[in-house]
């Protein structure tokens, strides 16, 4: 018998599309709760990071760190510098960054509700916005003095 024939038993964490299938399921059943889609592998900005899963219309990205515990590249010093720098660059372009480990994102309940609360949020200010609009004001910067 030929070792070409011999398929490789790679663990389930060499095969990333088969684990973000089983992410998928969770992504769905939050996105039903919440009533928004949850897009997978998502890319924002000019330096195109690649984010787990978003909810542009909330401005929201996932990442899901997995491998954290067993020296992935999440828990190494340059995956967390690459990770750190993702994250900032979300955040300094007007996107809520949330961070999960597998176990987290399962627990579907919480990630909904973090979405809720964001979502909240943005509605909050966003009537905040309007009605200063209303009132002749317009939208004002914090930092400017009264």
């Amino acid at each position: 018998m030929s070792n070409s024939k011999i398929k490789s038993k790679k663990p389930l964490a060499s095969h990333p599309g088969a684990i973000r299938m089983g992410y998928q399921a969770f992504a769905d059943l939050i996105g039903g709760i919440v009533g928004c889609k949850l897009i997978p592998e998502y890319r924002i900005g000019e330096r195109r990071y690649l984010w787990d899963y978003a909810v542009p219309r909330l401005r929201v990205v996932i990442e899901i760190q997995g491998g954290i515990w067993s020296r992935g590249s999440h828990g190494r010093g340059s995956g967390i510098t690459r990770d750190m720098g993702k994250i900032n660059y979300a955040s300094t372009h007007g996107w809520w960054t949330l961070q999960y480990t597998p176990q987290e994102f399962g627990e579907v309940a919480n990630v909904a509700n973090d979405l809720r609360a964001i979502n909240k949020e943005e509605r909050d200010n966003g009537l905040k916005d309007l009605q200063a609009i209303k009132q002749g004001g317009g939208k004002k910067n914090s930092d400017e003095s009264e």
